[in-house]
């Protein structure tokens, strides 16, 4: 059976087609695209997301809880997700590419696999 979890708050759509998702109990908001958006929910991510203190947008599936922007590109061990704008809240696929990294030591979409 499949767990299916209510978000905090709801989605809004807003009037240029992208999603704004509340940010846990904050007044912030990831901006997506409902394509992506529907994509990582269908992966099993939560609709409750949250922001770190660095500014990553975080959400949990199956009880681990993983990058936003990392699971949408598949990024994989030694890839980290680059910002475009700078805006870590800003997760539409225009605004995000890969670039090689040390730091990254996993592929985030195994853990939710």
């Amino acid at each position: 059976m499949t767990n299916i979890r209510k978000a905090i708050r709801d989605v809004i759509f807003s009037d240029n087609g992208l999603c704004l998702v509340p940010l846990g109990r904050t007044a912030k908001k990831a901006i997506i695209e409902p394509k992506s958006y529907a994509l990582l929910r269908k992966l099993g991510l939560s609709p409750n997301w949250f922001a770190t203190e660095r500014g990553n947008v975080v959400a949990s599936a199956r009880g681990t809880k993983v990058q936003v922007a990392r699971v949408l590109l598949d990024a994989n061990a030694g890839q980290e997700v680059r910002y475009l704008d700078g805006n870590p809240l800003n997760l539409t696929t225009s605004n995000l590419d890969l670039v090689a990294s040390k730091k990254a030591t996993k592929r985030d979409r195994d853990l939710i696999e």
